[in-house]
C-alpha cells in the first residue's frame, strides 16, 4: 500500500480500481499519480507526466474548491490518461478503470 493513499481495492464485475485518500493532505492529482504508481507497479518517473491529460493544478484547485465550499455535494472530475479512464471525486476518492485504447 502507497503511503500516500489509501488501500486500492479491486472490482472485478466493472474491472474498476477504487482508491481513498485523505485530501487534507495530498492533492487530488498526487493522490492519482500514487494509485497508478501502484496500479501498474511503476515510478512516478516512468509515468508519463500528468499534465498531458489534465492540467494538474486546475485538477486540485476544482476538487478542493468544491471540498470545502459549505454545502458543497461530491463532485467527480473524470478523464483520459493513457489506457485509463480515471474519476476524481472531491470526497476523496479516485476510480481508475482500464480502456481499451491507450491514449
Amino acid at each position: 500500500m502507497s503511503k500516500r493513499v489509501g488501500p486500492i481495492e479491486f472490482d472485478v464485475e466493472t474491472n474498476t480500481y477504487r482508491i481513498r485518500y485523505d485530501p487534507q493532505t495530498i492533492s487530488p492529482s498526487v493522490a492519482v499519480i500514487s494509485a497508478l504508481e501502484e496500479i501498474t507497479a511503476s515510478d512516478a518517473t516512468d509515468l508519463p507526466p500528468l499534465y498531458g491529460a489534465i492540467d494538474p493544478q486546475g485538477l486540485d484547485r476544482l476538487v478542493r474548491t468544491t471540498r470545502y465550499d459549505a454545502g458543497a455535494r461530491d463532485i467527480r472530475i473524470s478523464f483520459q490518461y493513457q489506457q485509463w479512464s480515471i474519476s476524481v471525486f472531491s470526497a476523496g476518492r479516485i476510480e481508475i478503470q482500464a480502456t481499451d485504447r491507450p491514449e
